[in-house]
């Protein structure tokens, strides 16, 4: 297995968030659907049926008992009739979304290396459609006691402790986190706070609330993060509409007035353009929900 040490320090900057886990068997209508992984992390254990993954990055077939962590890669993965699986979208990443791990191509996980991932994903998804969301999405909106969130984190924790684990085991190394300013990644967490709340912040706002000028914040931003401030923003705004279209308690008005759009023309607009289609097609038709 390859191990990487860092000081505390730098791991406690390591983002990790759980965005869904769903156990279900596949309906007819997604069994064959494009795939685009907008950004998180994307995994499928296979229970029984088979698959296909045909991406920009690589063909791969699965059978009963595999793993497939797809990528980056985009395209098209099919399954067999009355496939049942787990779904798992996740993040795991230093700050600048630069992922713990490389993902560029898709890594598969066979039955006989799958006995930590298999155990901690069961453990979660069973806990979570049967405490707190029964199809597995919604997680940011349910309504838990502080002992059931503390429950909900163990089994992230186990589950990202088996994801690297195995990952590991298979040879990739973590990649060491960036250097990045405090006060950048003060500004991260502060524009991320206020968008999954709906505001938009202005960049002089945020160079303000972190101590710099405005000059300052948007020269060590790109240093740090080689994005602007304004395209870090966008694209993490398209991650966030692409999770909450691909869930089914919100309507594209309510969403883009969610992300701060100022009319769902706007948002529909915009949506458009970066995803090469309309907000409805994805939240009728998303692959990513399967």
């Amino acid at each position: 297995m390859v191990t990487c040490e860092f000081p505390v320090d730098k791991w406690n900057r390591l983002q990790r968030e759980l965005v869904w886990i769903r156990r279900a068997v596949i309906e007819k209508k997604h069994q064959r659907l494009t795939y685009q992984p907008q950004g998180r992390i994307a995994a499928w254990r296979l229970i029984k049926g088979r698959a296909r993954f045909r991406l920009s990055s690589g063909d791969r077939r699965l059978k009963a008992g595999d793993w497939i962590f797809p990528g980056m890669g985009t395209g098209e993965r099919s399954f067999s009739d009355g496939t049942e699986f787990i779904s798992v979208r996740f993040r795991m990443q230093w700050p600048g979304d630069e992922q713990l791990f490389d993902h560029r191509q898709p890594i598969i996980v066979r039955p006989a290396a799958a006995a930590g991932l298999d155990q901690a994903a069961f453990a979660l998804a069973e806990f979570v459609q049967g405490s707190l969301s029964p199809d597995g999405f919604h997680l940011g909106r349910a309504s838990v006691d502080v002992g059931r969130y503390l429950t909900l984190q163990t089994h992230v924790d186990d589950w990202l402790r088996a994801y690297v684990e195995s990952i590991t085991r298979l040879g990739h190394t973590p990649r060491q986190a960036p250097r990045v300013d405090d006060r950048i990644q003060e500004a991260v967490r502060l524009m991320e706070s206020q968008l999954q709340a709906g505001a938009v912040m202005t960049e002089n706002t945020v160079a303000r609330s972190v101590g710099l000028s405005l000059s300052q914040f948007k020269r060590l931003f790109g240093r740090d993060l080689k994005k602007t401030p304004k395209a870090w923003l966008d694209d993490f705004r398209y991650e966030l509409a692409c999770d909450r279209l691909s869930e089914t308690g919100q309507t594209i008005k309510q969403i883009g007035y969610g992300l701060g759009f100022r009319s769902p023309s706007h948002f529909s607009a915009w949506f458009t353009r970066r995803r090469g289609g309309p907000p409805g097609r994805a939240a009728h038709g998303n692959a990513d929900r399967a």
